[in-house]
């Protein structure tokens, strides 16, 4: 099977070095394509009092080496 998206929530905002406000996200699980069919694969399951159930789905980045992190809170705005 090919990972063909990541999901992702909203978890929560930030103040970017430029004072913007930024939402921080949360990568959950993968959308995978094989057989031709569409599967979830869900890493985690968010339990935040105010998630709703919706996931968005993001492209999936290039790798760019290890940035030394080890988070998976990644922003996409």
């Amino acid at each position: 099977m090919k990972r063909i998206k990541k999901l992702m929530i909203a978890n929560g905002e930030y103040t970017n070095k430029d004072g913007q406000t930024k939402t921080r996200w949360l990568e959950c699980g993968s959308v995978m394509e094989g057989n031709g069919k569409m599967k979830i694969k869900l890493d985690a399951v968010p339990t935040k009092q105010d998630f709703d159930g919706w996931f968005e789905c993001f492209d999936i980045e290039p790798y760019q080496g290890n940035k030394g992190s080890g988070s998976k809170n990644i922003d996409f705005d």
